[in-house]
């Protein structure tokens, strides 16, 4: 028998706006049989306490300013490429072995055999200190934290943050070696101006993800001399998978925030509902958010995002989906013509300067065959673009379904 509960403390706890009550709400009416003479009360709360969380979501993004605004348009042209490439089910599972002694060695060996430079970076990179000046502190500027066995003193994410300490989260596993040569990717272009602080420039927050994703391409190279494709390609494909969710999540917001905007800046639940009713079968949009049950996840995570996350992911999402786009375009024009890699490793340089308005940045990036900024700096989303990162995402991802379906086959 479930215990009965009380209006009034629900009541209470609904006149504070902390996001943790629209969870506990959502708790108490998963828990509350539909006969429950309660039950339409609460939904109702439930209800109006969701749609004003909602349209606070978006009227701080009409808030922001217009650039951020501006380049979340420009980004969802790019959505449709993704997802409209459905993705076989990855089931990752007897993950290769590879020890983190393993994992520094082919690491190195790899930066190495791109540009030995690289490689004497990486041993600097794992040797240097972290000075804490405020503090007076020294710290190991690259730490390598055991998923089995974490010290919870150190961030439980791997990345690089922002007094410039790069986190290793590891599993001794292959995925190892790929997050490991992803992040000091990073740290190859924060270094470029002898800094090794994160700083946020324009030309970074557009570009940042784009050379680490290439260098994972790069990486599977290599890694076919080491290992048979079947292991490679399903931690490669979870790549994609990847990128194909946060797009996903990315659209989402584009067309809640198209409805909150047809609706005269105002959203409710039932506008939505509405909206989708109306949608035609065969239209994306439906295509992917007819599963109600995922449908429902992603509009309650929305108003109630995990601590400390923003509710739109689309500023994170964003360099994902680019990096993903344009990294498999460098790389394909690496394999084609090997001395492309010089271009390559002129990117990962300028992305230390201070600034993409910097004219020379400007022209390097024409010269490189990367035209997605105008005179002015500006972000542009061009019809040739589109078409040549469907062209090659098209082929990439093809190549990888293909050799994963083999192998299965085998």
């Amino acid at each position: 028998m479930k215990a009965k509960i009380k209006l009034l403390d629900i009541q209470k706890k609904m006149t504070n706006d902390n996001l943790q009550d629209f969870r506990l709400l959502v708790k108490v009416i998963n828990k509350i049989d539909n006969q429950d003479k309660h039950f339409d009360i609460l939904y109702n709360m439930l209800l109006e306490k969701y749609d004003n969380l909602l349209n606070e979501v978006f009227q701080n993004l009409d808030n922001k300013r217009g650039s951020v605004k501006g380049d979340f348009y420009k980004y969802v042209k790019l959505a449709p490429l993704v997802l409209e490439h459905p993705l076989p089910n990855i089931e990752i599972e007897d993950m290769l072995e590879v020890n983190l002694n393993k994992t520094i060695k082919i690491t190195y060996d790899f930066f190495n055999s791109l540009n030995e430079e690289y490689g004497y970076r990486f041993l600097n990179i794992l040797n240097e200190p972290l000075i804490d000046e405020k503090n007076k502190k020294v710290y190991a500027n690259t730490i390598f934290n055991s998923e089995l066995n974490p010290r919870y003193d150190l961030p439980i994410d791997t990345g690089v943050f922002n007094n410039g300490m790069t986190n290793i989260v590891y599993n001794n596993t292959l995925d190892d070696v790929i997050s490991l040569v992803h992040e000091i990717t990073h740290k190859f272009s924060y270094q470029n101006e002898g800094k090794n602080k994160l700083e946020q420039r324009t030309i970074f927050n557009v570009f940042q993800e784009v050379p680490p994703i290439t260098m994972e391409f790069l990486l599977r190279d290599y890694l076919q001399k080491l290992y048979p494709d079947e292991d490679i390609n399903k931690y490669f494909l979870s790549r994609f998978q990847d990128t194909y969710n946060q797009t996903k999540r990315l659209f989402l917001e584009y067309v809640l925030y198209k409805i909150y905007k047809l609706n005269e800046n105002y959203l409710s639940l039932d506008i939505i509902k509405s909206y989708f009713a109306n949608l035609d079968y065969n239209s994306l949009e439906y295509k992917l958010f007819g599963d109600v049950d995922e449908f429902d996840e992603m509009l309650i995570d929305i108003v109630n995002p995990d601590d400390g996350e923003n509710p739109l992911r689309f500023p994170d999402a964003s360099p994902y989906l680019l990096g993903t786009l344009l990294g498999i375009d460098l790389y394909l024009k690496i394999k084609a013509n090997p001395d492309a890699l010089k271009d390559f490793y002129t990117l990962i340089e300028i992305l230390g300067n201070n600034d993409l308005n910097i004219k020379t940045d400007l022209q390097t990036l024409k010269e490189l065959g990367i035209n997605l900024f105008n005179e002015a700096g500006k972000l542009v989303i061009s019809d040739d673009i589109i078409s040549q990162f469907q062209a090659s995402y098209s082929t990439m991802l093809n190549d990888f379904t293909v050799s994963f379906k083999d192998n299965l086959q085998r």
